[in-house]
């Protein structure tokens, strides 16, 4: 889970995980802010960890964030936030150059296929320019735009 924590937000997030129910710690989310690390919340009983992830300082991913969108995603009516597909896309995009990972262009793929006129091509246009992914995209767009028309 991305979080977005001020300094003074930590004391009354620590409180609101009581020890023994909780384990909080209020040094690791200072380290956490610090070196921009994840720190952990876990409820011992039951060993459930959540790991938060602060958010990243670059100007593309802070964008993305403020852009988030609150969807439903089930029948019942529960819902998350979420980035958009756009977003989603271009840092798939960014993380495959920062990774070299072929799975980031399986999933970069993968949303632009399902979403496939649904997108705002300009929004990711732009997304990419700025995350010096721009070759990537247009290769990509061009790659799944030959195969649906196929």
């Amino acid at each position: 889970m991305i979080y977005d924590m001020k300094w003074n937000h930590i004391g009354p997030f620590v409180a609101a995980f009581p020890i023994p129910d909780y384990y909080v710690s209020e040094e690791d989310i200072q380290d956490s802010l610090q070196r921009c690390y994840p720190f952990n919340v876990i409820q011992p009983t039951t060993g459930a960890k959540v790991d938060l992830v602060p958010l990243p300082r670059d100007p593309f991913t802070r964008a993305a964030f403020q852009r988030r969108q609150r969807l439903e995603y089930d029948e019942a009516g529960h819902s998350a936030t979420f980035i958009t597909p756009e977003d989603i896309i271009v840092a798939k995009l960014i993380a495959h150059r920062e990774t070299e990972s072929d799975k980031h262009l399986r999933d970069a793929r993968g949303v632009l296929m399902m979403q496939w006129g649904e997108l705002d091509l300009e929004a990711m246009r732009r997304g990419a320019r700025a995350g010096r992914v721009l070759e990537q995209f247009d290769l990509l767009l061009e790659a799944v735009r030959r195969e649906i028309e196929e």
